[in-house]
């Protein structure tokens, strides 16, 4: 659902593919009834790409095929105290023939701005900053906006752990995709207490978008797609290894709490965006998509880029994910509720 998605979101990408001098104005009221038919145009056409594809599942005519075994993925490098880390409503990978479940896919294999990147336009492969820990898939009565603060969920539940073992939580920065049915939430870390890592570059852009104002950090919130197998229709249309800054065309909200960063990107805020998500979950079950974020560096001090971490969905299943309980309490215990992101 999400590599269809990023073909409605791709009309607005990063500014790697925007030309140098074009004005951006206001969109005026014409405009908007344009932009309304546009967006239906776009509906219709998507899915016609999606009736035309091939098969469901990407077939021999696709270029430059990539199996699920062929594409590499990161093995996993943390070693975390065994027990403090919970359980997620998703498995990772076992094998190929694995379905409803996640993996990490390795960063390398997607280009982000070198150091030159301003001057040359040079894109480079680099390792991800912090690592996948877990995935919750779950439906929802009502959307889970902030939910690393439910005394329930991951992040609480981490940080739990780690006082009952006396140790330091690891820093979490988590991703809440909020659905018109439920949520996924991704959750990385760099395995230690503080969100910087001793790179230059990453280290000060995490720390201004962590520190920034929402209008700040929705100009830098940037996430690459690939999908490995799926409709062909539809990965045509996202194209390959494109990065778009995904808060232009949705909403996002930004939460900042003890240990943790939260960005939570609400599909429903987009018409659109929901009328594809609907098109295509008859065959999110034959996907496998992967999927990179990070802070788009802006200035030389930025400079090279670092993805912040991936994550790869295989054929997951909604229809059986388990139900998120409407909390009782809407946040953490006061004793782990704080302004302090980490960086000690």
């Amino acid at each position: 659902m999400l590599s269809a998605l990023g073909s409605y979101i791709w009309r607005s990408p990063s500014t790697d593919k925007q030309k140098e001098g074009t004005d951006v104005k206001k969109t005026t009221s014409d405009e908007s009834s344009s932009t309304s038919k546009s967006d239906d145009a776009l509906i219709e056409q998507l899915s016609i790409n999606a009736q035309e594809g091939k098969s469901v599942v990407e077939g021999p005519t696709s270029p430059d095929p990539k199996s699920l075994s062929e594409m590499k993925l990161k093995a996993p490098e943390l070693k975390l105290t065994e027990g403090l880390v919970p359980a997620t409503t998703l498995k990772r990978l076992v094998d190929k023939t694995s379905t409803n479940c996640f993996a990490e896919p390795d960063a390398l294999a997607f280009k982000v701005r070198g150091e030159n990147y301003l001057e040359d336009k040079i894109k480079i492969s680099a390792a991800a900053a912090y690592t996948l820990i877990g995935v919750d898939l779950y439906k929802c009565e009502a959307l889970p906006e902030h939910i690393a603060a439910r005394k329930d969920a991951f992040v609480q539940q981490l940080r739990l752990n780690a006082l009952k073992k006396n140790e330091k939580p690891p820093f979490i920065f988590l991703v809440n995709f909020l659905l018109p049915w439920g949520a996924f939430v991704c959750y990385w870390t760099p395995g230690t207490p503080s969100p910087t890592i001793g790179h230059a570059a990453f280290d000060k852009a995490i720390t201004a978008f962590m520190s920034g104002d929402d209008e700040y950090r929705n100009t830098r919130w940037k996430f690459i797609p690939r999908m490995i197998e799926g409709n062909w229709g539809i990965k045509k249309t996202i194209g390959e290894n494109t990065p778009v800054i995904i808060s232009k065309r949705i909403t996002h909200k930004y939460f900042k709490g003890e240990g943790y960063f939260e960005v939570d990107c609400d599909i429903t805020s987009s018409r659109v965006a929901r009328g594809i998500l609907g098109m295509v979950q008859a065959y999110v079950n034959k996907v496998v998509l992967d999927m990179v974020v990070m802070v788009e560096g802006q200035t030389p001090e930025e400079l090279p880029e670092k993805i912040l971490g991936g994550v790869r969905f295989v054929k997951l299943d909604p229809e059986n994910a388990p139900k998120l309980p409407v909390p009782t309490v809407t946040k953490a215990p006061e004793s782990l509720v704080g302004d302090d992101s980490g960086d000690d």
